[in-house]
């Protein structure tokens, strides 16, 4: 090889490193790019999911608290604790039939009440038992809907229902 020829051959070297280098710098504004484009979806998908869960939550506490007052109100306007408190007195039985679905609110969301604060989440899950446990003894062929009920499950049944008022009140 003489000099022409590898000074030709150096040329062609530098050029090549050039074009080399020229490329392996150019990356890096589309690794950049892509980089906060993936950081700024992954973000916007948590923040949106984020908004959504919260509106979800709000709404499921309004509609779960909405059954606990509407159900409270119900129970003070028929005067069922007066007629628990009859019943105490050894006058009759209490019976009140009840729907299937008296509770459609509460049935269709059981499985979102950990959405909400813990607070209310407890005292959404205790009201309801306690409304279940007043249905039961109050039910056709309940404790109080059989002649010669005893006072004691009167009594018992009003301070269930009377405490399932207060949960309402702290809601």
């Amino acid at each position: 090889m003489d000099g022409s020829q590898m000074a030709e051959l150096l040329a062609q070297v530098a050029a090549l490193k050039l074009q080399v280098g020229a490329s392996t710098s150019s990356y890096w504004p589309a690794v950049i790019t892509g980089f906060f484009t993936l950081v700024a979806a992954l973000s916007g998908g948590y923040l949106l999911e984020s908004l959504r869960y919260k509106r979800q939550s709000s709404a499921v506490r309004t509609a779960l608290i909405a059954e606990v007052k509407a159900m409270t109100k119900i129970a003070i306007s028929r005067n069922y604790l007066g007629y628990l408190s009859d019943g105490e007195q050894g006058l009759g039985t209490f019976s009140i039939k009840i729907p299937d679905n008296y509770n459609p609110v509460y049935a269709a969301n059981v499985q979102n009440v950990g959405m909400l604060p813990q607070a209310d989440a407890e005292l959404v899950v205790t009201f309801h038992q306690y409304i279940q446990s007043v249905l039961q003894d109050v039910s056709p062929g309940g404790v109080l809907a059989q002649d010669f009920a005893p006072r004691e499950s009167f009594k018992e049944t009003r301070g269930i229902l009377k405490a399932a008022i207060d949960i309402s009140g702290r809601l």
